[in-house]
């Protein structure tokens, strides 16, 4: 049996293909996905229910308008690249035929979802977020890039990867899933659904009903980080918000070390000022409810008083006591001229040193701090 090298197949189908005048100048009729430029050359994807085809358009020009979910007929012919091993459709003039039915459908859903008010609910994201729950692919470039800016930002900061397939078949029902779970999860703060960039078809699955469902209903605050920044899914719209790359859903999901540690100095700076401020308020009001006390002792004694003086000016009328009254009346009279307030009212004050009576001058010196007590 011959063996043959992959050059010498590859240029073999090339010269099959080159040479069938049959596919010379044909019109393949799909729908466009995928498209981008580079200088002048267009290139994007053909595809209908069934199969997909590479397709260049070089010297583009603006004539040709066209956009994703169009379905258009290109005229060309197919093309074999030998070296990348890639067939390709090489179209030289493209006539519009309106909206593809897979863009159609997508629009469809995207109506439907909307009218249900699915998009319509956001929730704010968390003040303080210790651990993030990501959805994504295992072994994508997505989570390496989350953790890489995560823990540079923040060395403090917890994931838990919930490793799903983000294409192919069954991949929406592990992402919807995954969501879910995440959801019940108590030590997760928040959820990002994301991955790396793709064709059109790569994204499919968040174009899904049932992924876009399953983060509408989640009840915690969920990021969608989907493609690349021109990208746009039905997740990101009823994410409760869309960043445009996965690194920059790390960067909005972690404080910066140096952040944290200002926002607890400027806490203890308000939590110092209010203990201050509560102690002089409550200082005040001891002083306050001393000054009551005072004020109500010195009254009720002199009801005592007068309910005394009362008494006694009824016993006056007893002969019995009058000698005693008198002898009290001197008694009280002589009280009443040593009464110290009474000396302090002649314009002398009483001075005190850290609560002890002074009497002389030798018991105070310059600089010292008196009390001085007066009449009144």
């Amino acid at each position: 049996m011959r063996t043959y090298s992959v050059f010498q197949i590859s240029s073999y189908i090339k010269n099959v293909i080159d040479s069938e005048e049959l596919l010379k100048n044909i019109i393949i009729s799909g729908e466009v996905s995928n498209f981008k430029m580079t200088g002048q050359n267009a290139y994007f994807t053909l595809k209908d229910e069934q199969a997909q085809i590479s397709c260049i358009f070089f010297e583009y020009t603006s004539k040709y308008f066209i956009k994703e979910g169009d379905k258009v007929n290109c005229k060309g012919f197919p093309s074999y690249y030998v070296k990348g091993g890639k067939l390709s459709f090489i179209a030289n003039q493209i006539e519009p035929c309106g909206e593809g039915e897979e863009y159609l459908k997508l629009l469809q859903l995207k109506n439907k979802l909307q009218s249900e008010g699915l998009f319509d609910r956001k929730i704010a994201i968390p003040k303080t977020i210790n651990k993030i729950g990501v959805v994504t692919s295992a072994d994508g470039a997505a989570i390496y890039d989350i953790i890489s800016v995560a823990t540079r930002r923040n060395k403090g900061i917890n994931i838990a990867v919930y490793p799903v397939k983000v294409q192919g078949i069954g991949s929406e029902i592990e992402i919807a899933k995954a969501i879910k779970e995440l959801d019940q999860y108590d030590e997760v703060d928040c959820i990002l659904v994301t991955r790396g960039g793709g064709s059109y078809e790569d994204l499919s699955a968040f174009n899904t009903e049932e992924v876009a469902r399953s983060v509408a209903e989640c009840k915690k605050f969920i990021v969608s980080a989907v493609g690349h920044e021109i990208d746009y899914t039905l997740c990101d719209f009823a994410a409760d918000l869309r960043v445009p790359t996965p690194s920059a859903a790390a960067e909005v999901l972690t404080k910066n070390t140096q952040e944290l540690i200002f926002d607890l100095k400027n806490n203890v700076r308000f939590l110092t000022k209010f203990i201050n401020e509560l102690y002089l308020s409550y200082q005040s009001k001891l002083k306050y409810s001393i000054f009551d006390l005072g004020a109500a002792a010195e009254k009720k004694l002199y009801l005592g008083r007068d309910k005394i003086i009362s008494k006694a000016n009824k016993l006056q009328n007893i002969t019995f006591f009058n000698d005693r009254y008198n002898e009290l009346n001197q008694r009280v009279f002589r009280l009443k001229a040593s009464d110290p307030k009474k000396i302090l009212s002649l314009g002398y004050a009483k001075i005190y040193k850290d609560g002890a009576s002074i009497n002389s001058v030798i018991d105070i010196k310059k600089g010292d701090t008196v009390n001085m007590l007066f009449a009144d």
